[in-house]
């Protein structure tokens, strides 16, 4: 017998994919450290079609409760801010504690997807454990 665990990460090949966003919610990790979760779905056919896999990042603060759709603020250079101009040139943020996801909703996104085969302590993580990730967004490929 198999021995898996199904805790809603999906484990997928690395590689390239195309997603669409679906949502983002704000957590607390490890006990303090504040996160953004973006969550996108994969548009390939095929068996992976519609799983979800998040991209995560680290924020200043969270400006209410962790939660779906949750407030946070970012930092003017973080990885968050970075995509987000990287993705969307054109658009420009005012302020850094209230940043819009609908230029997010608005597009397909081609994506790296990696898998996480160690876990924050540098500790291998076991082969039924492992789940995927986003690892990099690429480009907007479309509406």
């Amino acid at each position: 017998m198999e021995f898996q665990i199904d805790d809603g990460w999906p484990l997928v090949p690395p590689g390239e994919y195309s997603l669409s966003f679906k949502d983002y919610r704000t957590r607390v990790m490890f006990g303090c450290a504040p996160k953004l979760e973006l969550r996108f779905a994969i548009q390939d056919p095929g068996e992976h079609f519609g799983l979800l896999v998040p991209r995560w990042y680290n924020v200043i603060r969270l400006t209410g409760k962790a939660r779906k759709s949750g407030s946070f603020k970012i930092g003017k250079r973080s990885n968050f801010m970075l995509d987000y101009i990287h993705l969307f040139p054109d658009r420009r943020a005012k302020r850094t504690d209230r940043m819009s996801m609908q230029p997010f909703l608005q597009s397909i996104i081609l994506a790296e997807i990696e898998t996480v085969t160690m876990n924050s302590d540098q500790r291998s993580i076991p082969e039924p454990l492992q789940y995927s990730k986003v690892a990099k967004l690429l480009e907007v490929t479309g509406p």
